[in-house]
């Protein structure tokens, strides 16, 4: 069990924990993916749309 404030805590506090050298995003996603992996330093890339699904 992990506990945390919120859903973007605990992507920053798995990617802290687990340290990968290369992640996978795969969007479109939550952009806190991305922020964790960048924050923590693994090599990132990202696949899928970068479309903007917002109403409008």
């Amino acid at each position: 069990m992990l506990l945390g404030n919120g859903a973007s805590e605990l992507i920053f506090l798995v990617v802290a924990y687990l340290r990968p050298r290369r992640v996978l995003i795969v969007g479109p996603t939550f952009t806190e993916y991305e922020r964790a992996a960048r924050a923590w330093g693994p090599r990132s890339t990202s696949f899928g749309s970068r479309r903007s699904w917002t109403s409008g």
